[in-house]
C-alpha cells in the first residue's frame, strides 16, 4: 500500500519538504482503500482533442464547456513507443493496456507481444463492456480496448476480436466492415440495431448483447445535421451514451464503457474548426449525460481525456472568429458542394465568404485530391482569413500521423478516488491507476 512512499527513505534528517512532497505524492496518486468502491468505470475520449480546440469551441460558443466544470483536471503526455508524436492507435493501447507500442499497432506493446487491455481484464471479473464512438467502430480508439493487431487497417480482424471478447455493447459507424460477420454476431446473441428508432426501442438487454451500426463507415459530422437527410438515421453521440448505460446499468458486477468523440479529430485534420466545435460541444453534452448518471450514484467514475492534440491550433489576439461562426456545413460537404455550383456560389452560401481569384485558383488546382484533403485546403484558406494558426498544409504531407503534435492533452475527472487523475502523468499511468482504483490486477 505504501509503495510510493518506499521511494523516498524517511527518517529523522529528512527535510520537511521532502516528506511533505512525497506524502502528497502519495496522497493524490494512491488509491484510498477507505474511499466509496467503484463498481463503473466510465472513460470518455476526444480523439485529436487539445486544449486550444477546447478553449476556441468556448469561444464560437460563448459559453463555458461542461468538462470544465468538474473538480479533477489534469495533463497527460501522450508520446508513443517510436515517436514524439503518436497515432491514435498506439494512443489507444496506451490507455488501454499502460504499455507504449509504435504507432499504427493495437493492444500490443512495443515488442510486438499481446497485452492485456483493461476492457479485458474487467470483463474477465465479470463486468460488463462497452464501446460507443461516432467513427468507424473499428478505428483506432475502440479498437485499442479489444483488439490485438499489427496494424489498425485490418478491420475485420479488429471486428473478429470484437466477438472473441464478446464486448456487451458496441455503438457506431463502420456497418461494411460487419457484412460478413453478421451470421456469427449474431449466433454469439447480439442484438443488430440500425436505427436511432431502433436503438431507442432497447430498454434492457436481458442477456443478450448490443451491435449498433449506423453508417457503413463514419457517423456524420453534427454540423451536417441538418444538411444531411440521411442523418435522421444517425444517433448523435450523447444518445448513443444515454442508452449505453441504461443497458449496462443493471449489471450487477458492474461495467466498463468507453465512449468517443472520433470526429474531433477529422474535423481538425481538415482544418474545419467551426466544424470541430460542434463536435466538442456535442461530446461536452455527452459528458454532461454521463456526469448526470454518475452523480446519482456512489459508485462510478467518469474519466475524460484526449488521445492526442492534432493540427497544432492556436489562436493569436488579432483571431477573427466571426468567420468561423458564419460556416453552416462543413468543408466536406462544400467540397461535394462544388460538383453542383461554382466555389464562389458555395463559399458564398455556406460560409458567407468571397474568394479572391488566387484562392479560387487553389481550391481549384486540388479537384484531384480526395474529399477530405480538399476540405483541409479550404480549411486553410479560412483558417488564414480567420487569423487562426496552424501547421501548413506541407505538415499534413509528412510523417505517419498526418497533422498530429506532441502537444500534452486535458484530462478531467468525477468520482469516488477521482482525484488521483489530478496533474501531470503519462497516458500509460491512466488505466494503471483505473485497475488500482478498481482493484484489479494488470496481469
Amino acid at each position: 500500500m505504501f509503495s510510493h512512499l518506499s521511494l523516498i527513505s524517511l527518517n529523522k534528517r529528512t527535510p520537511k519538504f521532502v516528506v511533505l512532497i512525497a506524502l502528497s505524492f502519495f496522497l493524490f496518486s494512491s488509491p484510498d482503500a477507505t474511499a466509496e468502491k467503484v463498481k463503473n468505470i466510465i472513460f470518455m475520449i476526444g480523439d485529436g482533442m487539445g486544449y486550444n480546440h477546447l478553449h476556441l469551441t468556448q469561444e464560437l460558443s460563448q459559453k463555458k464547456l461542461f468538462m470544465f466544470t468538474l473538480p479533477h483536471q489534469g495533463i497527460v503526455f501522450t508520446a508513443s513507443a517510436d515517436n514524439p508524436v503518436t497515432d491514435s492507435a498506439a494512443a489507444a493501447t496506451a490507455l488501454a493496456t499502460g504499455y507504449k507500442t509504435t504507432n499504427h499497432t493495437l493492444g500490443k506493446d512495443a515488442q510486438g507481444k499481446d497485452q492485456k487491455t483493461i476492457l479485458e481484464i474487467l470483463k474477465g471479473r465479470g463486468l460488463k463492456t462497452g464501446l460507443v464512438t461516432t467513427t468507424d467502430i473499428t478505428d483506432a480508439t475502440p479498437a485499442g480496448f479489444a483488439a490485438h493487431v499489427h496494424n489498425r487497417k485490418e478491420k475485420l480482424k479488429i471486428a473478429e476480436w470484437y466477438l472473441k471478447n464478446h464486448v456487451d455493447l458496441l455503438l457506431g459507424g463502420g456497418k461494411k466492415h460487419f457484412l460478413d460477420l453478421t451470421p456469427q454476431f449474431k449466433k454469439d446473441q447480439y442484438l443488430l440495431v440500425y436505427t436511432p428508432a431502433e436503438l431507442s426501442a432497447l430498454h434492457r438487454l436481458q442477456g443478450k448483447k448490443l451491435l449498433g451500426l449506423f453508417h457503413p463507415s463514419d457517423l456524420n459530422y453534427e454540423m451536417d445535421r441538418e444538411e444531411i437527410p440521411e442523418m435522421k438515421n444517425e444517433p448523435p453521440l450523447s444518445t448513443m451514451a444515454q442508452k449505453a448505460l441504461e443497458l449496462l446499468a443493471p449489471s450487477p458486477k458492474g461495467f466498463f464503457l468507453m465512449i468517443e468523440g472520433g470526429r474531433i479529430d477529422h474535423a481538425a485534420h481538415a482544418l474545419d474548426m467551426a466544424t470541430l466545435s460542434k463536435e466538442i460541444l456535442e461530446f461536452d453534452k455527452a459528458i454532461q449525460a454521463v456526469y448526470q448518471f454518475s452523480k446519482k450514484r456512489k459508485d462510478t467514475l467518469l474519466i475524460i481525456t484526449a488521445d492526442h492534440e492534432t493540427a497544432g491550433l492556436s489562436m493569436p489576439e488579432t483571431t477573427d472568429y466571426a468567420y468561423l461562426n458564419s460556416q453552416t456545413i462543413s468543408f466536406n460537404q462544400m467540397v461535394r458542394g462544388f460538383k453542383k455550383e461554382s466555389i464562389t456560389q458555395v463559399l458564398s452560401h455556406y460560409a458567407k465568404l468571397t474568394p479572391t481569384q488566387e484562392e479560387i485558383n487553389m481550391i481549384e488546382q486540388s479537384k484531384d485530391l480526395e474529399v477530405h484533403e480538399r476540405a483541409r485546403v479550404l480549411g486553410s484558406l479560412v483558417s488564414k482569413k480567420a487569423g487562426l494558426t496552424t501547421l501548413s498544409l506541407d505538415m499534413f504531407k509528412v510523417g505517419n500521423t498526418h497533422g498530429h503534435t506532441s502537444s500534452p492533452v486535458p484530462i478531467f475527472s468525477f468520482g469516488p478516488q477521482a482525484e488521483v487523475f489530478q496533474g501531470g502523468q503519462d497516458n500509460t499511468d491512466i488505466p494503471k491507476k483505473i485497475l488500482r482504483i478498481i482493484h484489479a490486477p494488470s496481469h
